[in-house]
């Protein structure tokens, strides 16, 4: 038999559950939100993406991952996929460049996108904005170039595809303007010598200012490949043997 006293128990009883009840759902509607707040965060703001290009194959590849973009803790794999266009498969295919033995190729970095930021370039942007340049029809225009030209193509992409392979990006600039406005392969050849021979011996002469002697030598030896005959750089790579042995 029920007395008041227990009513009044049972009574403070639902009142206490009803209340942990209200409480248990204010906090797991605080998780959900917060849960799809966190996820549109990282949908957001989070994703990593980008693309690369690799002067040793000549290929090219799109790349994204998610992290926390307070953090910057990857929370995902990379995911890539190919982006090598026609430009690049054909001169591949015809042994213009990519010719390299290498077992583990190097990515350079073309452009990377954090979020909703703007996009940050890497050195390779330069040549690959070359290889993606498209004339009034919509054509690849270097590709056009190259079946027009061939043994121009084989001056010019020899040497972008050497400069690729030292990461010295800025000087292609240089070597496509001069092949835009040549039609003998010969005169091409030494205009990239006389043009490089003289890029090469300005880096390596500021080298030598910083106190990189071996720096300077690096780059007077890989100046020698397109400007064998160029004094200065010859002087450059073998003078400076004995101060750089000093300072190591």
């Amino acid at each position: 038999m029920s007395t008041a006293g227990d009513a009044s128990k049972d009574r403070f009883a639902a009142r206490t559950s009803s209340r942990r009840g209200w409480r248990w759902g204010i906090v797991l509607l605080a998780a959900a939100g917060l849960s799809i707040t966190g996820y549109f965060s990282i949908q957001v703001f989070g994703r990593v993406s980008g693309e690369e290009f690799s002067p040793h194959t000549f290929q090219r590849r799109f790349f994204f991952y998610y992290e926390v973009p307070s953090l910057q803790f990857q929370i995902t794999p990379i995911y890539r996929s190919e982006r090598t266009n026609l430009l690049e498969e054909q001169l591949v295919s015809e042994g213009l460049v990519g010719s390299d033995d290498s077992s583990e190729p190097r990515w350079d970095l073309v452009w990377a996108q954090q979020g909703a930021r703007s996009l940050d370039f890497g050195d390779a942007n330069i040549l690959c904005a070359y290889l993606d340049t498209r004339d009034a029809n919509d054509h690849l225009r270097w590709r056009d170039w190259t079946d027009k030209n061939p043994e121009l193509a084989k001056v010019l992409w020899a040497t972008v595809d050497r400069l690729a392979k030292d990461q010295l990006y800025l000087m292609v600039p240089d070597v496509f303007a001069l092949a835009d406005g040549v039609t003998d392969a010969a005169e091409l050849e030494r205009a990239i010598a006389d043009t490089l021979g003289n890029r090469y011996e300005l880096l390596a002469r500021t080298q030598i200012e910083l106190g990189n002697q071996r720096s300077a030598i690096q780059l007077a030896k890989q100046g020698l490949f397109f400007a064998k005959d160029h004094r200065s750089l010859r002087e450059l790579a073998e003078s400076n043997l004995d101060q750089a042995s000093d300072q190591d």
